[in-house]
């Protein structure tokens, strides 16, 4: 689900970050209508960008 699907769905749990929304990144609210599953997967997804983005020397093991 793209982050624009997730403020569609969860209008009320999920928003798009000031500034940086627009790049992408959104804010979503803890213990609200958004699954743990689809948390934890938001969480790895923006992980792997954020790891993806180092250069090579600075990536974890």
């Amino acid at each position: 689900m793209s982050g624009d699907e997730f403020v569609d769905t969860y209008p009320d749990d999920v928003s798009k970050m000031a500034y940086i929304g627009r790049s992408g990144w959104n804010t979503v609210r803890l213990g609200g209508a958004v699954p743990d599953d689809e948390i934890r997967e938001l969480i790895d997804t923006s992980y792997e960008t954020i790891v993806a983005k180092l250069p090579r020397s600075k990536r974890p093991g």
